[in-house]
């Protein structure tokens, strides 16, 4: 099957995480809902643009972090 190229071993079980994943709203998506319902449409657009931003920084932090540690390798 294509699907083990990729590391699925067993359909079921990847589509009933994969389903999980996608339905449990995390944190970030909790603060946006709980800030739009209390304060309004453009608040809520406000906080989902600082998640936004705060995962982006987070993602940069990383890629500097890999990239250093990579550039420090003796390969």
């Amino acid at each position: 099957m294509w699907l083990e190229q990729f590391g699925v071993l067993n359909i079921w079980t990847y589509l009933a995480g994969m389903f999980f994943i996608i339905i449990v709203p995390g944190p970030n998506s909790l603060y946006v809902l709980k800030t739009s319902a209390s304060r309004g449409v453009g608040a809520g657009y406000r906080a989902a643009l600082g998640v936004f931003i705060g995962d982006a920084i987070l993602i940069f932090l990383a890629f500097i972090g890999v990239a250093s540690v990579i550039k420090a390798s003796p390969v």
